[in-house]
């Protein structure tokens, strides 16, 4: 096998005399496009150009002198015929004739690695349709005519000429040099191509090629020369032998051959005539040698068999001979039996064809000669009866200055969403200001094959286009809108029809990728010059649509955190690769997380080692991500983490606004250039709801690559102060070359295809996060006074902490920031407070401003200004947002509860109530005292006092009721409340429990109020805690499984508008089973009491799962026995199932969720049933 090639090789070479394809355009002249899609001699009568609309005739007023008419070929002007030229005017019975041919695989060359790698020039990679174009001169300059043969007779006429046979073997597709049986590039390589089928060593070793028609041989004439191509198909060696003859019993062994891996052999052999029978039939053998290793693997290309053939043309209407290549002097052929009408020409050059006269006068036999028989000719005869197709068209001489080129398709260039043209609609966002005030060009990919690669279809128009605008002048970006289908698919050579998406703008090669065709450009490397997009579309409306989300992130201000927020979900599917994959993730985590971008990354982690698990993400999605990132196994519409289309209104996106980017490590999962609607063609197409864009490998990835390369990806988009606010697409070329430089000078296929294949659907320009500046926010919703000591926040605390919940909307930079604060007093005095430097927000962050509140007047309304960044240190997006102010009212000191501590258990029937004032220093004055056994101080037990002291004031002795567990509550104040003072109680409980030692407890209601609650809420006219009620809306469908419309398939169950079963492999409930859902009641959240993995089948329906389906490893009564007393159940049944196969035991339990026994044992196997109820129900308190 040869050796991978240096990296700065990875690329078709274009060195050619026309670099670009177009020099020979004239733009001021008009032309006309001939198409054909088989040799022969073809002609264009005057009918044909008037419809056209060439200026013959009543056309023109000045109509064209045939005489300067040209045709062009691949940039060539080509000889041809124009019958009545000579009066300077194309009458009505003048006409065009030319010899066509048609397309082959010479323009395909320079798509290889290298040109010698392609197998053969028969066959065209893409289509049989040739291209000529037909224009005339605009000064009088004639143009390029057949001339003709001097006639020669002066020698006996051969008996014989050399004819060929061609079959060409194009079943299946080669993709070529291959390494691990997966890894190809995109360009064109070794042995790739269209070829036969597949000749195995063991399983199938033998191919017969069955010639027929090698009719009149002449076989005192050199034995036939057979030539073979054969293609390996694999790495392996291969060893083969090759056998012919007139039918399958009588071959004899040609010779035995051999070659290794993806390299072609070409394979010529003399052969007898003793090899063909009377009739002109062959057989040729290609067997493959059993050789002992791996099996080998390979195809015939093509068979070509050259034989003497007789000078009878059989009335053929076409056919090429070669004459034979004498020694000296001439040589004469007397084509016999001639089909009506034929004509000779000499197309050994096909741009300066000859023609060769006639010198006999039977209408039946051409007599031909030639007066040099030394060198080689390659004749045509036929009748010269077939018409082209032409229409007229016109080239575009393109501005050079355009620094974003967008290519796409004619059937998108159409109205829709109120746009003309969605494709220019697109192109004048990107020209607006808004939009980055671009210098666009627009081109149809019908454009580009005329201008440059003659008329044909092939992906090389696109790179010669890239290299022009390149060379002329120096385009940033370039988007290809319309879908691509893989060469392999012969979409130009079968019936469009057939295929449900229509090839429109090709991608660079096999396997399908884009970004190579701006690599090698000007010298640069395989990463490419500029960055390359697709827009995967078929419709005008999903080009608006995806417009209209560029342009709503794109407007979208950074002033929300969502913007830094991530998912992450890994896959695998084993244990090793679950922990692997997971860590893979944790170390992006932690690159995201830190400077620039401090962000804030979720994972998502698969848990079982099922092939697919559904994970529903709408959540976390719908709130708004910045970038969403999978790890684990792939195909182009499944990955074995599944987050579903976000098309399908099941899955419940709803991300208006909030698009993220996705990243795919996987393999396939960028595949898009086969005949189907992925997975990332859903996300991007989507109206106001999924991505806008998604980076995906196109072909096979392996983890070792997939690893490294998001590693840099994480490291250049979050991690480089250079590329945070770069566009996505120069974020992965600068992947691409950080890779390379990783690797050395000579990476291996598995890094080149990584970086070429790792696809970009959507605009390149599109910005990840877009700024490299940090947006600090503070409101005064997130401002908060916090006491720092056991005065609070009150005049006697000497200070205070103002709690800051500062975000940062932009980038996370390590610069510190710094926070100034000015108070005013009450009095008006204005305190400026040192400024301080706290250490940078990433994310979200509290920070604690502590003050001094020793200042005399402290008490009352403050008022504090509160700047961030104050001296304007650091850039921001918007500095309005860095001032708040913020008003506190300081309280005089009031008292303070010393004894019985709040919440503590009293065991004496008497209690001394201990207060002190907040001023330990105060002058002595009145305080208040009470307490009830109510909060609200209301009760006939209530009691109160006033009291005069200073320091500790005690109310000694007071009585309580001798009640066990009865509450208490008790509170002081000043009597007289001063100026600035608030007139608040302080207020403490205690629980009067005799016998008890000393502890803590809340027993009623009141006492309560000051908690924390979760999943509760206070009922005050009740006086008690109900649990929050949630309400969750829930539909469920079950059929009989003689239901004659309806299948166990058809089960619905739908919560809060969501479907938990849908078809698919873990996602169907199966048949014949009894289905069960538990809710919270705390929550309603719906769960599956007895969890297991997929494979294990305990649960079914949309991940995460939370039916029980029973019989299904686990019995009823355990899941039952799970379930959480006063928990809601449901049940429902999917097909047949016979409760009356279920134990007594486990029926009761079925009771006791408030099934009815009887209703139940009534049921026959055939019926449903649905039932809700809840745990501790009792028999027949289900709804059923």
């Amino acid at each position: 096998m040869r050796k991978v090639l240096f990296w700065w090789w990875m690329l078709p070479l274009l060195a050619h005399a026309q670099p670009y394809g177009n020099e020979w355009i004239d733009f001021n002249k008009e032309y006309f496009k001939v198409t054909l899609a088989e040799d022969g001699f073809y002609r264009l009568t005057y009918d044909d150009l008037l419809q056209a609309g060439f200026p013959i005739g009543s056309n023109s007023a000045t109509p064209v002198d045939p005489r300067r008419i040209q045709l062009f070929h691949r940039g060539q002007e080509i000889a041809i015929k124009i019958e009545g030229e000579n009066d300077a005017v194309f009458d009505p019975g003048d006409y065009i004739e030319f010899y066509g041919q048609r397309n082959d695989g010479t323009l395909d060359a320079e798509l290889y690695v290298d040109p010698a790698y392609q197998p053969h020039r028969y066959y065209n990679l893409y289509a049989d349709t040739a291209a000529y174009f037909l224009t005339y001169n605009l000064i009088a300059q004639n143009g390029k005519r057949i001339s003709s043969e001097p006639p020669f007779t002066a020698a006996t006429p051969d008996t014989w000429y050399w004819a060929e046979y061609l079959q060409l073997f194009t079943d299946e597709y080669s993709k070529g040099l291959t390494l691990s049986t997966y890894t190809n590039l995109t360009q064109f390589d070794v042995g790739e191509g269209f070829t036969g089928p597949r000749i195995t060593e063991i399983t199938n070793p033998q191919f017969d090629i069955n010639v027929s028609g090698l009719d009149l041989g002449q076989t005192s004439a050199p034995t036939p020369v057979m030539e073979l191509l054969l293609v390996g198909r694999n790495e392996q060696s291969h060893d083969v032998e090759v056998y012919a003859g007139p039918d399958a019993l009588s071959l004899r062994l040609l010779g035995s051959y051999s070659f290794s891996s993806f390299n072609i052999l070409k394979i010529t052999e003399n052969l007898a005539w003793s090899d063909l029978d009377a009739a002109g039939n062959l057989v040729v053998r290609v067997l493959v040698v059993d050789n002992g290793g791996e099996q080998s693997n390979l195809s015939v290309s093509y068979l070509k068999i050259r034989y003497p053939r007789q000078t009878d043309m059989a009335a053929s209407a076409w056919r090429y001979l070669e004459p034979e290549i004498k020694a000296a002097g001439g040589q004469v052929l007397q084509l016999t039996n001639i089909a009506i009408g034929s004509v000779v020409y000499d197309v050994s050059d096909p741009d300066n064809v000859l023609s060769v006269v006639d010198t006999d006068t039977d209408p039946a036999t051409l007599t031909i000669g030639f007066d040099d028989a030394t060198v080689a000719r390659r004749l045509a005869v036929g009748v010269p009866d077939k018409t082209p197709q032409i229409k007229r068209i016109g080239f575009r001489q393109l501005p050079t200055t355009a620094d974003y080129l967008f290519i796409s398709h004619k059937s998108l260039m159409q109205p829709a969403g109120g746009a003309s043209d969605a494709v220019r609609a697109y192109a004048g966002y990107r020209a607006a200001p808004e939009g980055g005030g671009f210098d666009t060009l627009v081109v149809d990919i019908r454009q580009l094959y005329d201008q440059f690669s003659y008329g044909e279809i092939t992906p090389l128009a696109i790179y010669r286009f890239a290299r022009y605008m390149l060379d002329k002048g120096n385009p940033q970006y370039m988007l290809l809108i319309g879908k691509a289908l893989e060469v392999s698919n012969k979409f130009y050579r079968k019936d469009p029809a057939t295929f449900a998406y229509p090839e429109l703008v090709p991608t660079a090669g096999s396997p399908g990728a884009d970004q190579p065709f701006a690599a090698g450009l000007s010298g640069d490397d395989i990463a490419g010059y500029m960055p390359v997009g697709r827009l995967s579309v078929t419709q005008p409306q999903q080009i608006i649509n995806y417009l209209n989300k560029v342009r709503e992130i794109e407007s979208t201000p950074y002033n929300a955190l969502w913007r830094k927020n991530l998912l992450h979900l890994s896959g695998g599917r084993t244990a090793a690769e679950l922990v692997q994959f997971k860590s893979f993730v944790d170390s992006y985590k932690a690159v995201a997380e830190d400077i620039y971008l401090g962000g804030q990354v979720a994972t998502v982690s698969k848990a079982t080692t099922a092939v697919v698990e559904f994970i529903n993400v709408a959540d976390e999605v719908n709130n708004g991500l910045n970038l969403i990132t999978f790890f684990g196994h792939s195909a182009p519409n499944v990955t074995d983490i599944d987050i579903g289309f976000v098309s399908d209104p099941a899955n419940g996106y709803n991300n208006k606004g909030k698009y993220p980017i996705i990243v795919m490590n996987g393999c396939n999962a960028g595949n898009i250039y086969g005949d189907s609607f992925i997975f990332g063609e859903d996300w991007i197409a989507s109206a106001d709801k999924g991505a806008t864009a998604v980076i995906a490998h196109t072909s096979f990835g392996y983890t070792f690559t997939l690893r490294i390369w998001s590693g840099f990806f994480y490291e250049t988009a979050y991690g480089d102060s250079s590329f945070i606010d770069q566009s996505i697409g120069h974020i992965i070329r600068e992947v691409g070359h950080r890779i390379l430089e990783y690797t050395g000078p000579n990476p291996s296929y598995f890094y080149l295809t990584q970086i070429q294949q790792m696809g970009l659907q959507g605009d390149p320009a599109i910005r990840l996060f877009g700024t490299k500046i940090p947006d600090y926010e503070l409101n005064e919703n997130n401002v908060e006074a916090v006491g720092l000591t056991e005065f609070g926040i009150s005049s006697a605390a000497d200070s205070l902490a103002l709690a800051l919940g500062v975000r940062n909307f932009g980038a996370y930079l390590p610069d510190s920031l710094e926070v100034a604060i000015r108070r005013t007093l009450p009095s008006g005095q204005i305190i400026d407070y040192d400024t301080i430097a706290f250490k940078p927000v990433a994310y979200q962050d509290t920070l604690y401003f502590v003050l001094d509140n020793r200042y005399t007047g402290n008490a009352g309304n403050n008022s504090f200004e509160i700047v961030l960044d104050p001296a304007n240190k650091l850039p921001e997006h918007d500095k309005l947002n860095n001032i708040v102010f913020y008003n506190l009212f300081i309280p005089l000191s009031g008292t303070q509860n010393i004894l019985p501590r709040n919440y503590a258990i009293w065991s004496q029937t008497g209690v001394d109530l201990v207060v002190q004032p907040g001023n330990a220093l105060a002058q002595p004055r009145d305080y208040l005292f009470e307490i009830d056994t109510t909060a609200l101080f209301t009760s006939p037990a209530k009691q109160q006092n006033t009291l005069q002291g200073q320091g500790l004031i005690t109310w000694p002795a007071v009585p309580l009721q001798a009640i066990d567990s009865l509450p208490y509550y008790w509170r002081s104040k000043y009597a007289q409340i001063q100026p600035e003072e608030a007139d608040v109680w302080n207020e403490y409980t205690f629980t009067y429990l005799p016998n008890s030692s000393e502890g803590w407890a809340q027993v009623a209601y009141h006492q309560m109020k000051k908690n924390n609650l979760a999943g509760l809420k206070a009922n005050e006219a009740a006086r008690r805690y109900d649990f929050l009620t949630t309400q969750l809306d829930f539909e469920v469908e079950a059929h009989g499984a003689n239901s004659p419309d309806f299948t166990y398939e058809d089960t619905k169950l739908i919560i809060d508008g969501l479907d938990f079963i849908y078809p698919g492999t873990f996602t169907l409930c199966a048949n014949n089973r009894l289905q069960l859902v538990a809710f919270s009641q705390e929550t309603a959240a719906p769960y599956a009491p007895v969890r297991g993995t997929q494979t294990e089948g305990w649960t079914c329906g949309r991940s995460p799962q939370v039916i029980n389906s029973y019989p299904g490893g686990k019995t009823l009564d355990e899941i039952i026995d799970a379930i959480r007393s006063g928990d809601r159940v449901l049940l429902f049944t999917t097909g047949s199932f016979d409760f009356n196969t279920l134990a007594p035991a486990t029926l009761a339990r079925l009771e006791d969720l408030g099934a009815s026994l009887s209703t139940l044992t009534a049921k026959t196997p055939a019926e449903a049933y649905i039932m809700y109820g809840y745990k501790g129900a009792g028999s027949g308190g289900a709804y059923a």
